[in-house]
Protein backbone atom coordinates (compact mmCIF):
# COMPACT_ATOMS: atom_id res chain seq x y z
CA UNK A 1 0.00 0.00 0.00
CA UNK A 2 3.02 2.14 0.64
CA UNK A 3 4.08 2.25 -2.36
CA UNK A 4 0.70 2.97 -4.22
CA UNK A 5 0.19 5.90 -1.57
CA UNK A 6 3.50 7.17 -2.95
CA UNK A 7 2.46 7.42 -6.44
CA UNK A 8 -0.84 9.05 -5.68
CA UNK A 9 1.18 11.61 -3.50
CA UNK A 10 3.68 11.99 -6.51
CA UNK A 11 0.49 12.73 -8.72
CA UNK A 12 -1.16 14.74 -6.81
CA UNK A 13 0.69 15.95 -3.78
CA UNK A 14 -0.96 17.30 -1.04
CA UNK A 15 -1.72 21.31 -0.30
CA UNK A 16 -0.81 20.71 3.58
CA UNK A 17 -0.07 17.39 5.62
CA UNK A 18 -2.88 18.68 7.85
CA UNK A 19 -5.04 17.94 4.60
CA UNK A 20 -3.70 13.91 5.24
CA UNK A 21 -5.28 13.66 9.12
CA UNK A 22 -6.58 10.28 9.93
CA UNK A 23 -10.16 9.88 11.56
CA UNK A 24 -8.80 7.89 14.28
CA UNK A 25 -5.14 7.29 15.86
CA UNK A 26 -2.22 9.15 15.04
CA UNK A 27 -0.58 9.38 10.85
CA UNK A 28 3.21 9.02 11.33
CA UNK A 29 5.39 10.28 8.20
CA UNK A 30 8.67 8.63 8.03
CA UNK A 31 10.82 10.91 6.33
CA UNK A 32 13.91 10.16 4.90
CA UNK A 33 16.30 10.47 1.40
CA UNK A 34 17.90 8.05 -0.91
CA UNK A 35 21.68 8.72 0.07
CA UNK A 36 21.25 10.40 3.09
CA UNK A 37 24.22 7.91 5.51
CA UNK A 38 21.60 9.08 8.64
CA UNK A 39 19.09 8.05 6.93
CA UNK A 40 20.57 4.51 5.53
CA UNK A 41 22.49 4.75 9.80
CA UNK A 42 18.77 4.78 11.62
CA UNK A 43 17.10 2.02 9.10
CA UNK A 44 19.71 -0.45 9.63
CA UNK A 45 19.99 0.55 14.05
CA UNK A 46 17.21 2.19 15.50
CA UNK A 47 14.32 2.25 12.82
CA UNK A 48 12.39 -0.84 15.03
CA UNK A 49 13.27 0.03 18.57
CA UNK A 50 11.97 3.85 17.68
CA UNK A 51 8.86 2.94 16.06
CA UNK A 52 7.73 0.83 18.57
CA UNK A 53 8.15 3.56 21.59
CA UNK A 54 6.35 5.36 18.87
CA UNK A 55 3.52 3.31 19.21
CA UNK A 56 4.16 2.61 22.37
CA UNK A 57 3.56 6.43 23.64
CA UNK A 58 0.36 7.31 21.01
CA UNK A 59 -2.78 6.52 22.11
CA UNK A 60 -5.05 5.59 19.61
CA UNK A 61 -2.97 3.96 17.52
CA UNK A 62 -0.15 4.90 14.94
CA UNK A 63 0.20 4.16 11.67
CA UNK A 64 3.93 4.68 10.18
CA UNK A 65 3.97 5.34 6.28
CA UNK A 66 7.79 6.29 4.38
CA UNK A 67 7.34 10.17 3.03
CA UNK A 68 10.04 10.16 0.17
CA UNK A 69 11.88 13.40 0.54
CA UNK A 70 13.54 11.94 -2.99
CA UNK A 71 10.48 13.94 -4.27
CA UNK A 72 10.63 18.03 -4.30
CA UNK A 73 6.83 18.10 -3.56
CA UNK A 74 7.09 15.95 -0.84
CA UNK A 75 10.44 17.40 0.67
CA UNK A 76 8.46 21.03 0.22
CA UNK A 77 5.80 19.73 2.35
CA UNK A 78 7.74 17.99 5.29
CA UNK A 79 10.05 21.22 5.07
CA UNK A 80 6.77 23.78 5.49
CA UNK A 81 5.45 21.11 8.64
CA UNK A 82 9.48 21.69 10.12
CA UNK A 83 11.16 19.17 9.15
CA UNK A 84 14.97 20.61 8.79
CA UNK A 85 17.01 17.41 9.60
CA UNK A 86 16.65 13.70 8.00
CA UNK A 87 15.19 11.33 9.17
CA UNK A 88 12.32 12.49 10.65
CA UNK A 89 8.93 11.90 12.03
CA UNK A 90 5.98 14.47 11.06
CA UNK A 91 3.00 13.17 13.05
CA UNK A 92 -0.58 14.30 11.46
CA UNK A 93 -3.14 14.02 14.30
CA UNK A 94 -7.30 14.00 13.41
CA UNK A 95 -7.88 17.53 14.91
CA UNK A 96 -5.25 17.92 11.93
CA UNK A 97 -2.56 19.38 14.17
CA UNK A 98 1.04 18.39 12.80
CA UNK A 99 4.26 18.14 14.70
CA UNK A 100 7.63 17.04 13.77
CA UNK A 101 10.01 14.70 16.07
CA UNK A 102 13.71 14.48 15.60
CA UNK A 103 15.19 11.33 15.26
CA UNK A 104 18.38 11.75 17.86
Amino acid sequence: MDAALQRCYRAVPPVHLRDLAPARGVLALRCTRTGCIACADFETDGRIAYEERLRGAEAGGVTIRRWNCDVPELRDLARAAGVTDLPAYVLVRPSGDVTVRAVT
